[in-house]
């Protein structure tokens, strides 16, 4: 492959994670005023491990680098949520 072939690819999955981080961040929103309406911390340590472990789980090679976008993303997610 070329370099430009390579970056048009890199440009379609970035179109995906765009798409879907969208898409989660919506549903964090919606999980946030749940847990206004029910009194519920934002904050769940448990829910937090669980994600971390699937990405151990889901990983080969990658781990760590996707382990900090998630970290990342869950930030960004806290923060919504306030």
């Amino acid at each position: 492959m070329r370099l430009d072939e390579y970056r048009a690819r890199i440009n379609e999955i970035d179109d995906q994670v765009i798409a879907l981080l969208e898409e989660r961040f919506q549903v964090t929103e919606s999980i946030g005023k749940w847990k206004k309406l029910q009194h519920v911390p934002v904050y769940d340590q448990q829910r937090e491990e669980i994600i971390k472990q699937k990405i151990d789980d889901q990983t080969e090679v990658y781990t760590t680098y996707i382990q900090k976008i998630y970290e990342t993303i869950m930030s960004c997610s806290k923060q919504q949520q306030q």
